[in-house]
């Protein structure tokens, strides 16, 4: 799994990127030079502390893994959490959040 590290390549996604929302999250899809994908996970303190947006990064990047085959490919991908996917913390696993990634990924248009 590759990251994506500078404000730059955020940048990039966030402008040029295409963007789906969800209950919990959003994500932006940007097309790379690269044959694998790129991710990035976002947080903001507004989510909540740093023990809840460690959680929530950990549980994208955990369904990415999952769920890594139904994802296109060679694109630069951002998972956004939203404010109120700190508030729901307690309740969200990784089944719940998986749901909601395939759910979301079947309104992608992108190839």
């Amino acid at each position: 799994m590759i990251h994506l590290i500078n404000i730059k390549q955020f940048t990039k996604v966030y402008n040029d990127g295409v963007k789906f929302f969800s209950k919990n999250f959003l994500i932006y899809f940007y097309r790379n030079d690269y044959n694998e994908n790129r991710l990035g996970f976002v947080t903001s303190k507004k989510v909540g502390n740093a023990v809840k947006r460690n959680r929530i990064r950990r549980l994208f990047r955990e369904t990415y893994r999952l769920n890594e085959n139904i994802f296109p490919k060679g694109y630069d991908i951002v998972f956004i959490a939203k404010r109120n996917f700190g508030r729901d913390i307690k309740t969200v696993n990784y089944n719940i959040l998986s749901k909601e990634v395939i759910k979301l990924l079947k309104r992608v248009d992108i190839k």
